[in-house]
């Protein structure tokens, strides 16, 4: 077998592995280390950010680092709402939310080279953040 094909098995086997959950059952690997605050949220996503800039290898290890740090909020989270820390689950999902919310948009702003059209969104993306900055005023 060649290296492309034990990659698309090995991905198999995750996506495999994940859709078999139920909607109910949460699974994190216990073994997985992060901090899950918002400092390491946004340097872990920086480094993968600027590893993908530079046309770095390691660019994949550091997204799934950072992904963890993102799994881990939400599963102290969850955690939190068994114990009705209901500002601390609100806090954490807050976090996760923006820190997606940041990926998504940096990923929109790596497209506008290849997706003409994603000049466009990134333009409605830089829109958004100054009209939410100017109500916030």
């Amino acid at each position: 077998m060649n290296e492309k094909q034990d990659l698309i098995n090995g991905i198999r086997i995750v996506l495999n592995f994940y859709q078999a959950l139920s909607s109910n059952e949460p699974y994190y690997n216990p073994e997985y280390k992060g901090n899950g605050d918002k400092y390491y949220v946004y340097l872990r996503l920086e480094r993968a950010v600027i590893d993908q800039a530079h046309g770095e290898r390691a660019t994949s290890g550091r997204y799934a680092i950072w992904t963890r740090e993102i799994r881990l909020l939400i599963k102290k989270a969850l955690e939190e709402l068994e114990y009705d820390k209901l500002d601390e689950t609100k806090e954490k999902l807050i976090l996760a939310l923006n820190a997606l919310g940041a990926f998504e948009d940096i990923m929109t702003v790596f497209d506008v080279e290849t997706f003409s059209h994603n000049n466009l969104d990134k333009k409605i993306i830089f829109e958004g953040y100054s009209k939410y900055l100017a109500r916030k005023k």
